[in-house]
């Protein structure tokens, strides 16, 4: 789904020229269809989640029928000590430490990462990137999953708040419909402060897998069901 410039106004009820604004100065990517700038639903919620600007219900809500978060964490696996000096570098690693499907390419995989770093950092601010590729990370896969990376030491990620990532949070999808979901349900554990203490000390998965399944239980409109 994408937004044209007034509709993502009305969506967060603010001046046209604070969405226009964060276009041009590429914040928030943007495409041109028929002279039209559009924008991407998944790169609507990572701005305004940088931003810490509340989610509309639109944006918020569950669509589809997707796999709770924690359940996605458990298939993806939590990663330590991903080595790395910067952002190419850390992605590298920590896309070839991850199990794929037959036949996908790691290293063109984080070629097209990087394509999407180029045009707009992923770092979401607070030490958090969730990196992808333009449109939301497809692959032939049963489930989707998430994979949860912890770099040896921060790196730059050119992140608004100019903070270093510490954690990195890669989505793998079924569907376009079901990425947005678990961006969604992933948006929502990250406002947690308990859940963020687990992410900057690096906590054991276990205790991670916990927290999130805490968080789980109080999801809106039913998310913690799916």
């Amino acid at each position: 789904m994408q937004f044209t410039i007034r509709e993502a106004s009305r969506l967060f009820n603010m001046p046209e020229k604070t969405i226009i604004q964060a276009v041009d100065c590429g914040e928030l990517p943007a495409c041109v269809v028929q002279e039209q700038r559009r924008i991407g639903k998944t790169d609507l919620i990572e701005w305004a989640t940088a931003r810490k600007i509340p989610l509309p219900e639109e944006l918020a809500g569950s669509s589809g029928n997707v796999v709770q978060i924690s359940k996605a964490l458990q298939s993806g696996g939590v990663h330590y000590g991903v080595p790395g000096t910067d952002k190419k570098s850390v992605l590298a690693a920590a896309i070839e430490g991850l199990t794929l499907p037959e036949g996908v390419d790691h290293k063109l995989l984080c070629r097209m990462i990087l394509a999407r770093e180029e045009m707009a950092s992923t770092g979401i601010g607070d030490g958090i990137a969730i990196p992808h590729v333009r449109n939301p990370i497809i692959l032939p896969i049963d489930t989707p999953f998430v994979a949860l990376c912890f770099p040896e030491t921060p790196v730059e990620f050119g992140a608004l708040d100019q903070k270093p990532v510490h954690s990195l949070f890669l989505l793998f999808s079924t569907s376009t419909r079901g990425h947005l979901t678990l961006l969604s349900q992933l948006m929502f554990a990250l406002r947690d402060p308990q859940f963020q203490n687990c992410l900057i000390n690096r906590a054991p998965a276990e205790q991670i897998m916990a927290e999130l399944k805490r968080i789980e239980a109080s999801l809106p409109s039913g998310d913690s069901k799916r």
